[in-house]
């Protein structure tokens, strides 16, 4: 997994590596919990793809990085602050008290923390917007 500034560099970085590739935008101005980033896992049944038809399973959970988030040059290469992967992040050296424990969260208490922080009701706004790019 690399992170990097613009296309150029990936696609030499790809030729280079002889990778496939799958590109994705990278959020500048993610919704932070604890000063980290997370994605949302969220389990989802296909059962036809002509018409699209998936099922998703009612409950997720939340990884971290291990790292607080920075949006400076130096910080780019950084996988513990930019990737949220358990692949990556079990490499990580956790000094830091206010890090999730186990750098994972549950439903109930993303949904609790978040609206701690953003106020109540924040996190079913979160929800709908996942559930409006599916």
């Amino acid at each position: 997994i690399v992170c990097g500034r613009g296309l150029a560099a990936l696609v030499r970085a790809a030729r280079a590596g002889r990778w496939r590739v799958v590109a994705q935008k990278y959020v500048e101005r993610p919704l932070l919990m604890r000063r980290r980033k997370f994605d949302v896992r969220q389990w989802v049944l296909v059962t036809s793809t002509a018409p699209l038809v998936a099922w998703g399973f009612s409950d997720c959970y939340a990884r971290f990085a291990a790292a607080p988030f920075r949006l400076d040059e130096t910080s780019l290469a950084d996988r513990f602050a930019h990737l949220c992967n358990n692949a990556v992040q079990k490499r990580a050296d956790v000094d830091d008290a206010d890090a999730p424990e186990g750098l994972m969260w549950s439903a109930a208490t993303l949904r609790t923390e978040v609206d701690a922080v953003y106020g109540d009701g924040a996190f079913e706004k979160v929800r709908r917007s996942i559930r409006d790019v599916a």
